[in-house]
């Protein structure tokens, strides 16, 4: 099965995204990078206004890797409505303590790990993704 994500930044965007026929509207701010993360009051818009008329997914942002710095951010963004939350591992820093430290929320949250190849990804980490989140 095919989908279509949309990112976009605001809700006049999420409307067009939705009328134009997309299955998921992602939020993010493309201007802070790939992981950019809109302001929790703007996702809180977007989420409202969507109405779960489509899968909405949020970036956490361009976060440390330190495990109480990924758990706020991936809370504060559950605890908007959003439908999936996409969090950044780079290739430093205890990941699996970061994994680990996000495993309590996996049930209120569809969490979606992000490797970057051009980081040279540790796909070591594959199967604690699957395992704890």
């Amino acid at each position: 099965m095919t989908l279509m994500l949309a990112s976009v930044t605001d809700v006049a965007e999420a409307e067009i995204a939705i009328v134009e026929g997309a299955d998921i509207i992602d939020l993010k701010d493309p201007w802070q990078g790939p992981l950019g993360a809109l302001p929790i009051a703007v996702i809180r818009d977007i989420v409202a206004a969507t109405a779960g008329r489509r899968s909405v997914s949020a970036v956490a942002g361009n976060l440390e890797m330190v495990p109480a710095v990924l758990h706020d951010a991936v809370a504060a963004l559950a605890a908007t409505g959003v439908d999936y939350v996409k969090i950044g591992f780079f290739p430093r820093n205890a990941p699996a303590a970061c994994i680990d430290a996000l495993r309590p929320l996996a049930s209120r949250v569809k969490l979606i790990a992000v490797l970057f190849a051009d980081k040279v990804p540790d796909i070591s980490l594959l199967p604690l993704f699957a395992d704890r989140i």
